[in-house]
């Protein structure tokens, strides 16, 4: 039962599903009272603090003065156990405060947070501490979680840029449409007069003529107008469906971890220690594993003690529409504000006259987009987004593709660490000529780099197939195995 117990009072309790929340997200195994309704969770905590790898209370105005929270925090602290957040106020109350407290005031989850980054890395020495996980899988979780949200919102504030855009284009369309009907008009009003002034045939042919010009000027306009409208409705759902993206990492139903049987009678709790340090002490680092095959890219490690739950990797998140919705509605937009919105006095006709189909197509191949990618969205998650490195062109030409394969190689060289591993135990690359090194656990394997033709992305054909590194702006690295499985390495640091 290597988790935490969540301590809080129930005026916060929506704070407190903001915490629970983000630290399930990323791994951590954390109770609260709403897991187990109907139990004395005093009495519980109690009987179970020896295998709790941490008591986190939650301070605010109102907890400060609640004594369920005071006796749940007293339990923490008597175990060395006590993790303090602080919610609107500067401290824990006494004796609490032997312990420093983390504030989370502004934390929303969907920005970085110092006091939330503190708060992950003290959660993860605990869990390291008590054999709940290996050092960095809870860090490198929450680092992945914040890229993820990152990502989401940059395809938001896209999604928002091609609607207004849409909209614009469809004001000056309206605008183009009245005017072409205004026209329409005073023409037929001219056409009626000249017919019944009994002018000449040659004379009423040119009036008959300029009023179907015009006519069909209306007709032209009317068209674009609500073509125009369609690719504001399919821009609009592309702003719906990122912002219902992003929304999803923090509103989805989170199942609390199963509570194991106990394991026997409570341990006496530790003394309470006459001097606490401020701060926490870093613990040992945990020992070097033995050495395992060598791996390309860690999708799995050993099997965690009993009643030990391990962090759960991050799930990728689902394809964003956005990317290739917005330019369809920017270019079909364009196409209605092209010259086919201005009629041609010379001969009669619109400047161009496809104009129309060029809206229509448009708007049904940015809807069927939209279908494609709502039906497919919850299909295998792609590799991890961001900006490849663009090292090398790409089509290279013979003479070039081995200074191209150098160059791109030579950006993979160093420290890497996985979901499943940290800095302390990373994944080595080094390159020797055309081969790629990978290095874990203490083993090598060796594979030929493969000439590729996309910059920044490295094939290498290994003993069970070919793998595809692509380095990201962003210092992560993105590593596809040969089953299609896509797995994120953060740099490490030096």
């Amino acid at each position: 039962m290597s988790g935490l117990f969540l301590s809080y009072s129930r005026a916060d309790r929506a704070l407190a599903d903001r915490i629970i929340r983000g630290l399930r997200a990323v791994g951590v195994a954390v109770w609260w009272d709403e897991d187990m309704r109907g139990v004395d969770w005093q009495m519980e905590l109690e009987h179970r603090i020896s295998e709790l790898a941490g008591v986190m209370v939650i301070w605010t105005p109102h907890s400060i003065n609640s004594n369920p929270v005071r006796d749940e925090a007293r339990l923490g602290l008597e175990t060395d156990k006590l993790v303090n957040v602080l919610g609107g106020v500067t401290k824990p109350p006494f004796p609490y405060d032997r312990i420093n407290g983390l504030p989370v005031d502004g934390w929303t989850g969907r920005e970085p947070h110092r006091g939330w980054s503190r708060l992950i890395e003290t959660v993860e020495e605990l869990v390291v501490a008590n054999g709940g996980a290996r050092p960095g899988d809870i860090t490198v979780a929450q680092a992945m979680r914040e890229e993820e949200i990152r990502v989401k919102q940059e395809a938001i504030a896209a999604a928002l840029e091609a609607s207004e855009t849409a909209e614009s284009r469809e004001a000056e369309a309206l605008e183009i449409a009245k005017a072409a009907a205004e026209a329409a008009a005073q023409a037929e009003q001219q056409l009626q007069r000249v017919a019944g002034m009994g002018v000449t045939p040659m004379i009423l042919k040119a009036a008959q003529q300029e009023f179907e010009i015009a006519r069909a000027a209306r007709v032209e306009a009317d068209e674009a107008r609500k073509g125009a409208r369609a690719v504001v409705d399919v821009a609009a759902r592309a702003v719906a469906l990122a912002k219902a993206d992003l929304d999803g990492l923090f509103s989805g139903l989170i199942d609390p971890p199963t509570l194991p049987a106990r394991r026997g009678p409570p341990a006496a709790p530790r003394p309470r220690a006459a001097e606490r340090a401020p701060e926490r002490v870093d613990p040992a680092p945990a020992a070097d594993p033995p050495p395992a095959a060598p791996v390309r890219a860690r999708r799995a490690r050993a099997a965690p003690p009993p009643d030990v739950q391990p962090a759960a990797p991050l799930t990728p998140a689902a394809p964003i529409l956005v990317p290739i919705v917005a330019p369809a509605v920017a270019s079909v937009a364009t196409a209605v504000a092209a010259g086919s919105t201005r009629p041609d006095r010379a001969n009669g006709a619109w400047a161009n006259p496809t104009a129309r189909w060029v809206v229509i197509a448009g708007a049904i191949g940015v809807a069927a987009v939209i279908v494609i990618a709502a039906l497919t969205r919850h299909g295998p998650a792609p590799a991890p987004s961001g900006a490849p490195v663009a090292v090398a062109p790409g089509g290279a030409a013979s003479g070039q593709a081995s200074a191209s394969i150098d160059k791109d190689a030579a950006a993979l060289v160093g420290a890497w660490a996985t979901p499943g591993s940290s800095c302390q135990d990373p994944v080595t690359l080094a390159v020797n000529g055309t081969t790629l090194s990978v290095t874990s656990l203490g083993a090598t394997e060796t594979g030929p780099i493969q000439p590729s033709t996309q910059a920044g992305v490295v094939h290498v054909q290994f003993s069970d197939g070919a793998y595809s590194y692509t380095l990201h702006r962003n210092h992560t690295l993105s590593v596809v195995d040969p089953s299609g499985a896509a797995m994120k390495m953060t740099k490490c640091a030096g």
